[in-house]
């Protein structure tokens, strides 16, 4: 088994989570110059969806958001 190389595991998920917070952020820029407005039941639809997707249950699914 290779021995992982930590610093070099480190850089890849900082790269990938800045390039996350960003998308989030522009996301989120867009929708308020949009004026985009998402229903409680919009919502609990995408929650149940991705519950399904990644198998647990809608309340566990919540609390990431």
């Amino acid at each position: 088994m290779k021995k992982m190389d930590l610093t070099r595991l480190r850089v890849g998920q900082r790269e990938q989570a800045i390039h996350d917070v960003k998308a989030a952020l522009l996301l989120e820029r867009v929708a308020e110059e949009e004026n985009v407005q998402v229903s409680d039941e919009e919502l609990n639809q995408e929650l149940e969806s991705l519950g399904k997707t990644i198998k647990t249950d809608i309340r566990s699914s919540a609390r990431l958001v």
